[in-house]
């Protein structure tokens, strides 16, 4: 699809380009506000909300990488200082945002905070690991089937793919729990099994390099090279850093 965009574009003047873009946001704008009323948002507009707490979330969503969340805060909060005059600048210092690198926070499937103790969750925002993991559901199945179940998401319109070795074995094991070596409240659906990662064996001296990759065993939160045909996890995940997909 980039390929295509990009080709196509070649083709226009910077100011059909420039049109091409904002139609391109309103169309995604449009359509997110459409589910956002689905679960019951709106108010914006009202007089119990104000652009500072419109401000914060943005600022949240910034984090996140999710632009069409942020479009559509910026023109609230634009919206709002014609309508009542109110500051377009945060007056406050953003929500513990030094803290807030160092959580783990619970998110539904929107994209919207939980509680700490919430039960009923879809992803987890792992600050310390940079990350959005998908927990929703599991997949088991080969190393390829499992590429391809992370890589055919569209959670939160972003892309998506298995953790590498590293950021499993660091962020999502546990070695000092056992069998499973994760944390419950985190991973309530993760048992003794072993996740696949994105990290291939790459051992040039060895010609049978290419049948294995890395995956992290949940009994006691080790790595280990397994043949790519044997049956693991797919947990996918979504680096924060990265902007939703298009």
């Amino acid at each position: 699809m980039r390929a295509t965009l990009k080709f196509l574009l070649s083709y226009l003047t910077p100011k059909q380009v420039d049109e091409v873009m904002v139609q391109r946001a309103a169309t995604q704008m449009v359509a997110r506000m459409d589910e956002k009323r689905t679960t019951g948002a709106g108010g914006w507009h009202g007089e119990r909300c104000s652009n500072q707490d419109l401000l914060q979330r943005l600022h949240r969503n910034v984090q996140q990488g999710d632009m069409t969340n942020v479009m559509n805060l910026a023109g609230m909060i634009d919206m709002r200082s014609d309508l009542y005059g109110e500051p377009t600048v945060l007056l406050q210092a953003p929500e513990a945002s030094s803290s807030r690198a160092q959580r783990i926070i619970k998110l539904d499937a929107s994209g919207n905070e939980l509680p700490d103790d919430s039960r009923d969750f879809a992803i987890l925002q792992h600050g310390p690991a940079g990350l959005l993991i998908d927990v929703r559901k599991l997949h088991r199945g080969s190393h390829e089937s499992c590429t391809r179940f992370a890589g055919e998401s569209t959670l939160l319109g972003r892309k998506w793919r298995l953790g590498t070795v590293e950021e499993l074995f660091l962020h999502v094991a546990d070695r000092t729990r056992q069998s499973p070596a994760v944390n419950p409240d985190l991973y309530p659906m993760l048992g003794k099994d072993w996740i696949w990662s994105s990290t291939p064996d790459a051992k040039p001296d060895n010609p049978s390099s290419p049948v294995y990759a890395w995956g992290v065993g949940l009994s006691y939160g080790g790595a280990s090279i397994v043949n790519r045909r044997d049956v693991g996890l797919a947990l996918p995940v979504s680096p924060l850093a990265a902007s939703a997909s298009q």
